[in-house]
């Protein structure tokens, strides 16, 4: 059985991963569409910093709502919906069910950026999306990242008020 397994990740081109190196997120991801994981570290380390610069609390880095982002992002990648906001209202209901609690939640897309500092600097060019990158009410975020096929980015961030 060992012999299989490693032949199998022989076979597709992979490294058998450490027991202590499993992201619990790397599972749910789909391998074919995913981005550079550094893009979502390095666009949360600038998002909290330009809030701390204003004067704002950090945001809650829920992993429930980086799921929730990253399939939106995925699906739009793959093409199976359409770049928008296909869904948000349903997936802004499940997050507060999953969550327990929720009052505002709220939901940005882009394409395109290839960087966190472009991605940062389209969202903040827009008023619509800097309110709620800066908004107060807001408690929570999770960001998805995913790239097409054409090596198109495709993010999402979504915003929940969490009591």
């Amino acid at each position: 059985m060992k012999i299989i397994f490693i032949l199998l990740f022989l076979a597709v081109g992979c490294k058998s991963p450490s027991v202590d190196n499993i992201n619990p997120l790397e599972a749910y991801l789909d391998p074919q569409i995913k981005a550079d994981p550094n893009l979502r570290e390095d666009y949360i380390q600038l998002m909290t910093n330009y809030r701390h610069d204003q004067g704002l609390n950090s945001y809650i880095y829920s992993k429930e709502l980086e799921l929730k982002a990253q399939e939106h992002s995925e699906k739009m990648a793959s093409g199976s919906v359409a770049f928008g906001h296909t869904g948000s209202s349903l997936r802004c209901s499940e997050l507060m069910v999953e969550l327990g609690s929720g009052n505002l939640c709220g939901e940005i897309i882009a394409k395109g950026q290839e960087s966190a500092e472009g991605v940062f600097a389209s969202w903040m060019s827009s008023f619509t999306h800097a309110d709620k990158i800066l908004n107060t009410r807001y408690t929570h975020t999770g960001l998805g990242i995913a790239k097409s096929d054409a090596g198109v980015i495709f993010w999402t961030q979504i915003f929940l008020e969490v009591e």
